[in-house]
């Protein structure tokens, strides 16, 4: 975990820099959740991609909501 000081101010190049961090970090727990679903193997890269590539945004917003 990342800690940053009571009063620390953050420049922008910073805090992008964590919202990527954390962006890259969500999407790989949930890939590897995807990946352990019984149905996984059954589906092509193809469909994976679309359904991955389509669904990113949402994916991101509920698992921030359930923390």
């Amino acid at each position: 975990p990342m800690l940053i000081e009571d009063g620390y101010k953050v420049t922008q190049v910073e805090l992008f820099a964590l919202l990527c961090r954390l962006a890259d970090e969500l999407l790989f727990r949930q890939i590897s959740w995807i990946k352990k679903l019984p149905f996984f193997c059954e589906l092509s890269i193809e469909d994976y991609t679309c359904l991955l590539s389509s669904t990113w945004q949402e994916l991101i917003l509920l698992s921030c909501l359930t923390i």
